[in-house]
């Protein structure tokens, strides 16, 4: 976890710089796809180019935190857009990418939970305590490995129902985090993506 890798003017150059794209309205969130649109295990998956300025925030992220060259750096961006009372419920980003996952959260803090992974035959019969960490404005979050497989994660925006039982001083870093008193959290989740086998 790297805190304030960014500063609150370059969060905004870099929330700006998405709002230039298009948004696809979820449910509960706004989303873009740089780098191509994911694909059921069965379908060919037709990458495109990352704008210029995300591939080069790749390859700054991937050597400064992975110490990785820069000729492999992330090649997918998604983009998400959460008020202050929305999130996302828990899941695993899944084998669509290599193991690793690096998170930019631009703009307001939010909660992001991490629970053991669990087998149908272990629901209710073995502890899934959460674990909690706040992601703040301008931070950048890697996990890989087991945190990346056998665990899942779910986000939660400061004012969801969800983060009704977080601590006192949890609760006091996201009322205070936000930049220029934002209610609204960008994120850019940077990943790889396995090469695809072809669906013929």
């Amino acid at each position: 976890y790297a805190q304030a890798a960014f500063s609150a003017a370059q969060q905004r150059w870099l929330a700006s710089a998405c709002d230039l794209y298009e948004w696809i309205s979820l449910r509960a969130r706004r989303v873009q796809h740089h780098g191509g649109k994911p694909v059921a295990p069965n379908e060919d998956f037709e990458a495109e180019a990352l704008p210029l300025w995300l591939s080069q925030l790749g390859e700054l992220l991937s050597s400064a935190i992975l110490n990785d060259e820069p000729s492999i750096p992330p090649d997918h961006v998604l983009v998400n857009e959460y008020q202050s009372d929305e999130g996302i419920l828990a899941h695993t980003d899944g084998p669509f990418y290599h193991p690793c996952t690096m998170t930019i959260s631009l703009l307001m803090p939010a909660v992001v939970r991490f629970r053991p992974r669990l087998r149908p035959e272990e629901i209710g019969k073995v502890p899934n305590a959460a674990v909690d960490m706040v992601l703040e404005p301008g931070s950048v979050l890697l996990f890989t490995g087991e945190a990346y497989s056998d665990w899942t994660h779910e986000v939660w925006g400061p004012d969801s129902a969800m983060l009704e039982d977080v601590s006192a001083s949890m609760k006091a870093l996201l009322e205070e985090g936000s930049v220029d008193g934002s209610r609204r959290r960008v994120s850019l989740t940077l990943r790889r993506v396995k090469k695809q086998p072809s669906a013929d």
